[in-house]
């Protein structure tokens, strides 16, 4: 058997098998495909670009063949130096490709996004793309990432990006980002995060094509770029209806951010899925008991802070303006208060209560997450120690279902 360090170490020629005594044989004599096999479990692709290319002119060719970067991924948050971008220009083809904010630092100009726009490489299971790492791409990065979804549209399987209000110039037409997304056939992974300042411009595009894909894990959420901060308070109804219906029945997880509540519609989608892993706002357990039943987790959200007059909802830094809350607090009454606080902290239990009696629906149910949001109740003690009592009375009812509690002001978080 062919030993690799040795290969690696020593191109010109083979390493002698010692079990049968056969004589060392020369490098040359192997065919490509065999070369190409050993070759293939290298996982840095500067290997492939610097190093092995300078052995002779078989391995400089071979090193182009796209059968040798199967294993060989790119990550942005590991370059160091400013030419490391060529990665990108001379790859033909990427396991996987995670863009990300980071630059290397002392370097005056970013080469990474001309290094997306121009290349031509493939990537065969999953793109990465963080809200700070499409900043970074900009204008010319965002068309070239469009580009790059596009001739990956056959293999790619996982896709984890922000928004983007890019678009790719085809031979035939003018492709949206939503369209290129549309047109990849084997995804199995989509998470889609929105930036707080986005206007979803929505119009059908991932409805137009009724062919279903194999899409098991979904995951919508909103991001968060500053400690103050608007986010819609609706979920974008028509895209998750068109995804989930686009998954059918393979749909086995979905997350949604819990600031939405989840519209009826996609609720009767989410009847006809299997589901296995949850998290969303509370109102998703207006899915039916058949569909409860499936569902081995749950996370939930429950929000004691929403008006349904209001189109979004303001999430303040906790810590700004301590000073002036404290001061109007000061000139309240104190009965008025406490029997606003006693009404708060009914409608909360309630909410709570009616949370917890709907997971018992679901048989499945392995564990649960419950979080209470809300800027008052998060820090009533009285109103903890309730809802610890709710969740010890399910614990009860369902000994083998692990349980966690949490209370929320803004983004501030204490575990139970």
């Amino acid at each position: 058997m062919w030993n690799l360090y040795d290969t690696l170490k020593h191109p010109s020629a083979c390493v002698s098998n010692a079990a049968e005594g056969r004589a060392g044989r020369s490098m040359e004599d192997l065919p490509d495909e065999l070369v190409l096999h050993i070759l293939r479990h290298l996982s840095d692709g500067f290997a492939l670009l610097d190093a092995l290319p300078l052995v002779c002119r078989r391995w400089h060719r071979l090193c182009q063949d796209v059968r040798l970067w199967s294993n060989v991924s790119a990550d942005t948050r590991f370059w160091k130096a400013q030419d490391d971008p060529r990665l990108l220009l001379h790859a033909p083809a990427l396991r996987c490709l995670s863009l990300h904010r980071q630059t290397a630092k002392g370097i005056d100009k970013d080469c990474l996004p001309a290094a997306v726009g121009r290349s031509l490489a493939v990537v065969r299971e999953a793109v990465t793309v963080t809200h700070g790492g499409l900043l970074r791409l900009g204008q010319q990065g965002g068309g070239g990432l469009l580009a790059l979804l596009w001739r990956s549209r056959h293999t790619l399987r996982r896709v984890l990006v922000p928004w983007a209000d890019a678009s790719l110039e085809t031979p035939s037409h003018r492709l949206s980002f939503l369209e290129v997304l549309a047109r990849i056939e084997c995804l199995e992974v989509l998470h889609l995060h929105v930036g707080v300042k986005t206007v979803l411009q929505y119009s059908g595009q991932l409805g137009q094509d009724e062919a279903t894909v194999p899409l098991r894990e979904l995951q919508i959420r909103a991001c968060k770029a500053a400690s103050k901060w608007t986010v819609q308070r609706a979920v974008p109804e028509d895209l998750v209806l068109d995804l989930v219906r686009r998954a059918g029945a393979g749909l086995r997880e979905l997350r949604l951010d819990g600031r939405w509540p989840v519209p009826p519609r996609v609720l009767q989608q989410l009847d006809r899925s299997q589901l296995r892993d949850v998290s969303a706002h509370s109102s998703v357990l207006g899915m039916a008991a058949k569909a409860l039943r499936s569902v081995e987790r749950l996370t939930l959200s429950v929000m004691l802070d929403q008006d349904g007059g209001a189109d979004d909802v303001d999430m303040e830094d906790p810590d700004a303006d301590s000073a002036g809350s404290d001061d109007e607090a000061d000139g309240l009454d104190d009965q008025p208060f406490q029997e606003f606080m006693a009404d708060l902290r009914t409608s909360g239990m309630a909410l709570v209560s009616a949370a917890l009696a709907r997971c018992e629906a679901a048989a499945s149910l392995r564990m649960l997450a419950l979080t209470v949001t809300d800027v008052d109740l998060a820090e009533d003690e009285n109103f903890r120690v309730d809802c610890r009592k709710l969740v010890d009375a399910f614990k009860e009812r369902r000994p083998l279902v692990q349980t966690q509690l949490d209370f929320h002001c803004t983004f501030r978080a204490e575990a139970y």
